[in-house]
């Protein structure tokens, strides 16, 4: 299997989308992505496993968008960077909720010493009884803005460990998030609301919480990035980010919290995994059950199954496949090779790299 391998950079992020935090994200090579759709000339577009939806929100600029993630804290984040009424939400009002008083209440009682400290459990105590009062557009946006602060002061960017004292432990650190760690949630809650705002655009989107076995695999394009897995682990996104799922699920929090589980997670009853036991069926039906004219799909060089298999199981469907590659720095992992598979009839002409 020959591959273009092409250097991914934080430099070709799209200009006007926020910096984010998602694990696994195509931020570095989302134009790519974007100019190989816009070159198949789609009316429909679909993206499952969407994650930070990068590549939804710039495809959305010439044709119609569905965004689908099982997590409904990136629905939400979705939902606040586009927006068919951009017009419809107070700034002002958005902004003050960074004035609110603190409150001992669902996050005070449940997470203590874990994540954050005491003061700042209260402060986002009293922030979610606000934000959840505001009208949803408003109410995505807030919590949009308060999720990326949450992951912003967290060690690694993820609530996979109770690790408070990590933060608090006073070393000499070879890098400088501990400043960001130790930003009140004020500053990095505004800071985030101005960079929703500049990216913030109206758009033909919808958006689905699920998975790609729930929904209609029908479209003109459809992109698929599902999480990472190999042979001998997987990228639990649930356990990373169950705190932020939490928050965008405010109402029902408690109602969903996995007492049994030293993190607090939320239950695996409502989540579907994606990892090395199940992962070559659910991509089987993904192949089997797609309706489109294109299909596009990003896969790890490492990952499980492997890429051969991948790419048999599309030609199987489409009588040409081209693959590129993009070289990306991982830290502690080093340099990693992540592939684009593009599934086309005149794939090997249309794509020549």
């Amino acid at each position: 299997m020959k591959i273009k391998i092409f250097k991914a950079s934080r430099k070709d992020k799209p200009e006007q989308f926020p910096s984010v935090r998602f694990y696994g994200n195509k931020t570095s090579y989302a134009k790519f992505i974007s100019k190989v759709i816009e070159k198949l000339r789609p009316e429909t577009f679909l993206e499952v496993f969407g994650g930070t939806g990068v590549v939804s929100y710039l495809v959305s600029d010439f044709c119609k968008v569905t965004y689908v993630d099982f997590l409904e804290f990136c629905c939400t984040w979705i939902r606040s960077l586009i927006s068919r009424e951009v017009n419809s939400v107070s700034w002002k009002k958005l902004e003050k909720l960074a004035e609110v008083s603190p409150e001992r209440g669902l996050i005070s009682r449940n997470f203590k010493n874990m994540y954050f400290e005491d003061h700042e459990n209260e402060w986002l105590d009293g922030f979610m009884s606000n934000a959840w009062k505001m009208k949803k557009s408003e109410r995505d946006i807030a919590i949009s803005s308060l999720i990326q602060a949450c992951i912003a002061k967290r060690p690694f960017g993820a609530f996979h460990r109770a690790n408070l004292y990590f933060r608090k432990r006073r070393v000499k650190r070879s890098f400088n998030n501990w400043i960001t760690w130790n930003r009140n949630f004020k500053e990095l809650y505004l800071r985030f609301l101005n960079e929703i705002k500049s990216a913030r655009k109206q758009g033909n989107v919808e958006v689905i919480r699920g998975d790609c076995s729930s929904i209609s695999l029908d479209a003109d394009v459809i992109y698929a990035d599902p999480p990472f897995v190999s042979k001998s682990y997987y990228v639990d996104y649930l356990k990373l980010y169950h705190f932020v799922e939490g928050l965008s699920r405010w109402d029902e929090w408690e109602d969903l919290i996995d007492y049994s589980t030293s993190l607090k997670c939320l239950s695996r009853k409502i989540y579907p995994e994606f990892k090395k036991a199940n992962a070559k069926d659910i991509l089987n039906e993904l192949f089997k059950n797609c309706s489109c004219n294109a299909f596009l799909f990003s896969w790890a060089s490492d990952g499980y199954p492997e890429p051969p298999w991948i790419l048999s199981k599309l030609k199987k469907r489409w009588s040409s496949v081209a693959v590129v590659g993009f070289e990306k720095h991982v830290y502690l992992r080093g340099k990693k090779i992540e592939l684009l598979f593009i599934a086309h009839e005149k794939a090997d002409k249309l794509f020549k790299f």
